[in-house]
């Protein structure tokens, strides 16, 4: 997709439901581009697919509202340290292939600036440089970032859509709106052709069944299972809110008016949804609590020359879609404590994860681990300024988000997410 039908044009149809002036986007938008440099536009313009992009190049193109939100953000915490010494380094990582782990040192810098610590990006330190360091009342910190990877375009749930797509189209109904509820286990086999022949003799059952509009049917193999049934109020809307599927999305069909082009599609409101599909991807074969540790370890080298106090950010977007449902997180905080404790200088460790909410903003949950053997330990009263700082102040408006209980929360989330009119 073009950028004048991307990303521009979904800030003019999007900004109003998004709480932000189109004006503020737009000179969002201008200033990554001019900061990133022509330079690197022109040699990503020269890539022949998508998943060569550098990430910030798809986000810089695509009509999505994340991609509004995150130029924004990036604009905001390049503004927010725009005299500090380290960011030509800083503006350097972002056009390479640092772009996620700096993006995620800007993301905590900030937040740490904002609960009004004094902070640095990439200070030096015996070995090199640290990501950043914050200075809270009087009491310096060396802080270390560091991110698992997550390549979207290289993870089974970005080559299974399509294929599950395909695959379920033959199990539509003409009168019926089916969920289909699928738990992979293992990937193996024609997946693909034993989940289309399932699935249309499921829809096949339900159509003929006496009550199609509350009927369920299920499969269950070795490797995977399915099931199908009637959408009903009570079912499931693919959002921020179903956390217990690692994808989702809506089949739905969406009339194109004659002569019109296809982008045109995000302004009709006319909408007949046909399926919904919620998927659960096998588990990681190593285990999160080793992949932390082994990561852990990694830093703790990295660092093991500051002697001053020094704290450690995982982001973990890519074990778990939020760290405050780590169902292990007794076991991993076990795991680190046993090798924090030999380590005074470390004050303690954040497990972060940042995800799209209900108030069409990114936020960030973090799972906390105190070394309770420092004596360097972080004030309370920061913590809960960052805290409050995350859930109640939106930075890119400059005023609070409103207080609504979770349940209005997800409706004006609906409210709100439904397709630009014209």
């Amino acid at each position: 997709m073009s950028e004048e039908f991307g990303w521009l044009q979904w800030a003019e149809r999007r900004h109003a439901a998004l709480g932000l002036e189109l004006d503020q986007l737009l000179e969002a938008h201008h200033r990554v581009l001019s900061i990133m440099g022509q330079e690197w536009r022109s040699r990503e313009e020269k890539k022949a697919t998508i998943t060569e992009f550098h990430p910030l190049y798809r986000v810089l193109q695509s009509a999505t509202d994340e991609a509004l939100v995150e130029v924004c953000e990036l604009a905001h915490y390049l503004q927010a340290f725009v005299e500090d010494p380290s960011l030509p380094t800083v503006l350097k990582d972002l056009r390479s292939a640092k772009y996620p782990s700096t993006l995620f040192e800007l993301t905590m810098a900030y937040r740490w600036k904002a609960a009004d610590a004094q902070v640095l990006l990439q200070p030096k330190t015996p070995r090199g440089f640290a990501d950043f360091e914050a200075t809270i009342h009087d009491l310096r910190f060396v802080i270390e970032c560091s991110v698992f990877q997550d390549d979207f375009f290289s993870r089974p749930a970005f080559k299974l859509g399509p294929l599950i797509k395909d695959a379920l189209r033959d199990s539509f109904l003409k009168q019926v709106p089916l969920a289909a509820k699928i738990e992979i286990k293992e990937l193996a086999g024609d997946l693909q052709g034993d989940l289309k022949r399932v699935a249309k003799r499921l829809a096949r059952e339900i159509e003929e069944s006496a009550d199609p509009g509350s009927a369920t049917r299920r499969f269950e193999c070795e490797g995977w299972s399915l099931q199908l049934e009637a959408i009903t109020q009570y079912t499931e809307i693919p959002g921020p809110e179903a956390t217990d599927w690692d994808l989702c999305f809506r089949i739905s069909n969406v009339p194109l008016p004659p002569g019109q082009p296809m982008f045109t599609l995000v302004n009709q409101t006319e909408e007949h949804e046909r399926l919904r599909v919620f998927v659960k991807l096998p588990a990681d074969e190593q285990k999160r609590v080793d992949q932390i540790h082994k990561k852990f370890d990694r830093e703790e080298r990295q660092l093991r020359s500051v002697q001053v106090p020094r704290i450690m950010l995982f982001e973990v977007k890519a074990l778990v879609r939020d760290a405050l449902d780590l169902h292990d997180a007794e076991e991993i905080g076990s795991v680190l404590l046993k090798d924090m404790r030999t380590i005074p200088e470390l004050a303690c460790v954040f497990l972060v994860t940042k995800g799209w909410s209900t108030a069409l903003r990114f936020k960030c949950h973090a799972m906390f681990i105190a070394n309770p053997e420092s004596i360097y330990q972080m004030p309370y009263s920061f913590i809960q300024k960052m805290m409050r700082f995350e859930q109640q102040w939106d930075f890119l408006t400059n005023r609070p988000f409103p207080r609504l209980s979770p349940a209005a929360a997800f409706t004006e989330y609906q409210r709100r997410s439904q397709p630009p009119q014209r």
